[in-house]
């Protein structure tokens, strides 16, 4: 039995649309996904192995579409800001990641000083770690552990002080100081 793809788009078309829609919550990404699902069966679908098995196939391409969208999201929602543009308001309607983000420069600056350096080269003025292991004189694997160091250190310090509620996405939609005042913010 021969998979065609336009019986694959009349049989699950709809039902894919309305699978990846209720994941993304935009129709015209949904629809965008929907496109590319069938556009990755195409050129995959000779590979398929057991006709009987179209459907949970195709809904394991339009998962991985959803999970692909989700971080490329994610990746392009992440700031990447200069070191003294940290208090800048980067705040978005649905998150308070602008806000958060304010904070984070008398955290940073707590840092010791070889982990506060590996951050602010990668993530802050975006340098690859490559570069940043030359720089500091590390290994790529040495530079690596110093910046995921560094990272667990921030939220240590972030969640020391406050309490956030983030979404499944890691965005801030709410937070408070944990005493009467946090040490880094003016709230």
């Amino acid at each position: 039995m021969v998979v065609r793809i336009d019986e694959l788009w009349a049989d699950f078309g709809a039902p894919l649309r309305r699978f990846i829609a209720r994941r993304v919550g935009n129709e015209q990404d949904a629809e965008d996904l929907v496109q590319e699902v069938f556009l990755s069966a195409h050129a995959a679908v000779h590979h398929l192995r057991d006709p009987d098995q179209v459907r949970p196939w195709l809904y394991r391409v339009a998962a991985n579409a959803v999970a692909d969208h989700h971080r490329q999201k994610r990746a392009a929602t992440r700031p990447v800001l200069p070191h003294d543009a940290l208090a800048e308001d980067d705040t978005h309607p649905e998150n308070l990641n602008g806000e958060v983000a304010a904070c984070l420069g008398p955290v940073i600056e707590e840092l010791p000083d070889g982990y506060r350096r590996a951050l602010v080269l990668t993530d802050l003025e975006g340098r690859p770690q490559k570069e940043v292991a030359e720089e500091l004189g590390l290994s790529l694997s040495g530079a690596k552990s110093r910046v995921q160091r560094a990272r667990k250190k921030l939220k240590a310090a972030l969640l020391s002080c406050c309490r956030f509620e983030v979404d499944r996405l890691g965005n801030v939609l709410a937070w408070q100081p944990k005493g009467k005042t946090c040490r880094h913010c003016s709230c």
